[in-house]
């Protein structure tokens, strides 16, 4: 934040506009992260209902992460063009479409197309979070901000965005840095192991359930709160070192 301008000020319009912006995107992210992942829990009748293998499966939960790859720097660019709305208008109707259509999947060719049109679909979406919490870079545009707000919010833009605050850095440098590749390969591993661990722990999870004589098919409601309980200590755990801290 600028110091110039009245910090009382900026903080109201802050919390205003992060009222305004943060739960449609938590909803947003929030249904994404499901989209992604329910497979693995769909995944516990799919195979008997649809008599695939689990290769058929493992190839058709990743082709996911094909498309999104082929498709993230292309859908930056036309996110450059068209903007951040019309993104994310694009991107929610085109994968809720394709999420809705999976219903319809009988073979493993539709199943291995489904996926990938699903990735190729969300690619870009958070670029596209990321423009729209800038306001999309036109203050102007945010119309239920009143024109103090918005003349605020410019002005604090303007110092934040300015070229001296944001050193220009060439294509090129970049991917000659050693940094950034070892930044992509610690997200690299990080993101492989915890979607392997959502595509396949529901199984095991189910599988382990089953094995100590709970029952001989676990219900779905059973394995998923069973499979959620690290992560409520994770998020309790989070809470308590927060606050710690502060």
């Amino acid at each position: 934040m600028n110091n110039d301008l009245p910090d009382a000020q900026l903080s109201r319009l802050y919390r205003k506009i992060s009222w305004r912006l943060l739960p449609l995107l938590m909803l947003a992210y929030l249904v994404s992260y499901l989209d992604r992942v329910n497979i693995g829990y769909a995944k516990l009748q799919m195979l008997s209902a649809l008599q695939f293998s689990d290769a058929v499966y493992g190839l058709g939960a990743g082709i996911f992460f094909v498309g999104y790859f082929l498709c993230e720097v292309p859908s930056n660019l036309l996110l450059e063009k068209i903007g951040a709305r019309k993104t994310m208008l694009r991107i929610m109707v085109l994968w809720g479409a394709v999420a809705a259509g999976m219903m319809a999947v009988k073979t493993p060719t539709q199943f291995y197309f489904m996926r990938f049109l699903l990735g190729m679909f969300e690619a870009g979406f958070f670029p596209g979070v990321a423009l729209f919490l800038h306001l999309d870079d036109k203050p102007d545009q945010a119309r239920w901000l009143n024109v103090v707000e918005r003349e605020l919010l410019r002005a604090d833009m303007a110092v934040g965005w300015s070229d001296k605050a944001r050193p220009k850095v060439s294509v090129w440098a970049m991917l000659k840095s050693q940094v950034v590749y070892g930044y992509a390969m610690i997200n690299f591993l990080m993101i492989g192991a915890t979607y392997a661990l959502l595509f396949w722990v529901p199984s095991l999870v189910g599988m382990c359930i089953a094995t100590v004589g709970v029952a001989s098919t676990t219900p779905l409601f059973i394995t998923a709160a069973t499979e959620a309980l690290p992560r409520y200590l994770s998020a309790a755990l989070l809470l308590a070192v927060s606050r710690r801290r502060d």
